[in-house]
């Protein structure tokens, strides 16, 4: 189920700073592609979640749903703060287009003029909105002071410098830019991403955030591979034979194996084994130099050799070949008993 909240984002009351914004004069066909739902108006930043089902109502509330992000760790911990009371308010972004000073839409103590129409930037989430029916002026990227409203004798007006569809242009590659950056930069710190891939990720965002999202967000951290966790099993499967893990801690050792064998095989060899069969454990921390130069060559492998050295493919021939795995394990304990590391009336087979 989405985590999503009802807010009343505006409406046409007079605010603190003594101006107002009409909600029929709001456009929303820019902000509706991309509905960004941003935390105390800071672009630089990931959104937490998007804005639906805008509403503009007779009363002049303006109204709508804030979706937000379940993969976000943030985003819920911003739901849950307005879910539990403990923040209420929201506060939007927009660019004045149009200004009216004349009486008619002026409200008592009203100090400047009314935002007749008005382009819609961003909704945040903020702890302390400007009033009730938090609004932010926003223009050229930078907040719009009272200190920058002019008022005349006969007339209030607010500047608006007119910009070329260059400049326009590049101010939205470098907001693309930036926006892939920190997209590519999360999934790296999430492990999903390698470094030599960032570069094509990055490109890939600027030309489609949304498309670019959608796989990086589809990726998983790569579970250790097939061959590490059958090496782990067959690991756990030998020892398990000898007899120093019973039943129960077979699967949990496994997954140990999985993430340090090495440590696992050592901790192992180190129990001691009820059965004959498997006393080459016993030797094999004195035979590590032993048949090193044969080691390119299997068909001269002893059962110690393919022990330290392939124990998948002992096992395999365990299964696949028993007459050759007993040839080369009653050779393997005759040894062991020549040399007086074993004694007979240890086998307990």
């Amino acid at each position: 189920m989405a985590l999503e909240l009802p807010f009343k984002i505006s409406d046409n009351t007079l605010n603190r700073f003594g101006f107002r914004i009409l909600t029929e004069g709001i456009k929303t066909d820019n902000f509706v592609r991309n509905p960004v739902a941003l935390v105390s108006h800071n672009g630089s930043i990931l959104s937490v979640g998007k804005w639906k089902n805008l509403t503009k109502e007779g009363n002049g509330d303006f109204k709508g749903i804030a979706e937000f992000d379940e993969a976000d760790e943030v985003a819920k911990a911003i739901y849950n703060k307005y879910k539990n009371g403990y923040m209420n308010a929201v506060s939007m972004s927009v660019d004045p287009l149009k200004e009216s000073d004349n009486p008619k839409d002026l409200l008592p103590g009203q100090k400047y003029p009314t935002v007749m129409e008005s382009d819609l930037l961003e909704i945040s989430f903020c702890n302390v909105p400007a009033h009730t029916n938090a609004v932010k002026l926003i223009r050229e990227g930078k907040e719009v002071q009272l200190s920058l409203i002019n008022v005349n004798q006969n007339q209030s007006t607010m500047s608006k410098p007119e910009k070329t569809v260059e400049q326009l242009q590049g101010e939205l590659d470098v907001l693309h830019q930036t926006m892939a950056k920190e997209l590519v930069s999360l999934h790296v710190n999430r492990g999903v991403v390698a470094e030599s891939e960032r570069e094509f990720f990055e490109k890939s965002a600027q030309m489609d955030y949304e498309g670019a999202k959608r796989v990086l967000d589809a990726r998983k951290k790569e579970e250790p591979k097939n061959e590490t966790m059958e090496k782990a099993k067959t690991l756990i499967e030998l020892h398990f034979e000898r007899g120093v893990i019973p039943a129960t801690e077979k699967i949990q050792m496994e997954k140990v194996a999985t993430l340090d064998y090495d440590g696992t095989k050592a901790m192992l060899e180190a129990r001691p084994g009820k059965k004959v069969i498997d006393m080459h454990v016993a030797a094999a921390a004195q035979n590590d130099a032993k048949n090193q130069e044969d080691a390119k060559d299997a068909s001269k492998w002893n059962y110690l050799d393919y022990y330290k050295k392939d124990l998948e493919g002992l096992m395999k021939m365990k299964k696949e070949t028993p007459d050759k795995y007993q040839a080369l394990l009653n050779a393997h304990k005759a040894n062991l008993i020549k040399e007086g590391k074993v004694d007979l009336s240890m086998d307990e087979d």
